[in-house]
């Protein structure tokens, strides 16, 4: 790569994030929203051959599954729509392998579990929870 392009690319960076810069900024704030109310962080970005799980955390005595979705204002798709059928199949399948590979320290005191989907439109939050990820294909 030429310097002139290399110099492009850096500065064009700077100023427009990636999208991995911008996820991961969106999953900061998200983990600061879920901490004000009331959860703690287990785990973050949990990745399997099959999928990523953007947060684990407890809330009370629940083991909570979050995936994080931002989108920018203007979007035409609304966060709620980011998360099509496959997405939530490969979600289920990354859950699937967490909990498979989980110990008993880690299961102690753990009541149940949930899915929640949590987003953004850069202004609030919208908090569903106890998502359904095996249904709507």
């Amino acid at each position: 790569m030429s310097p002139s392009k290399r110099l492009a690319s850096a500065s064009s960076s700077r100023y427009f994030p990636s999208r991995v810069q911008i996820g991961a900024r969106t999953e900061r704030a998200a983990l600061e929203f879920l901490h004000a109310n009331g959860c703690r962080l287990v785990a973050r970005n949990v990745r399997f051959r099959v999928g990523e799980i953007d947060l684990v955390v407890r809330d009370g005595r629940e083991l909570v599954f979050v995936e994080v979705r931002g989108r920018g204002e203007g979007s035409l798709e609304t966060p709620e729509a980011a998360l099509p059928f496959a997405k939530r199949m490969k979600l289920w399948r990354a859950i699937e392998l967490y909990l498979l590979r989980q110990d008993a320290a880690e299961r102690a005191g753990v009541a149940g579990i949930r899915v929640d989907f949590l987003a953004t439109d850069g202004a609030k939050w919208t908090w569903f929870k106890n998502v359904e990820l095996r249904s709507g294909g």
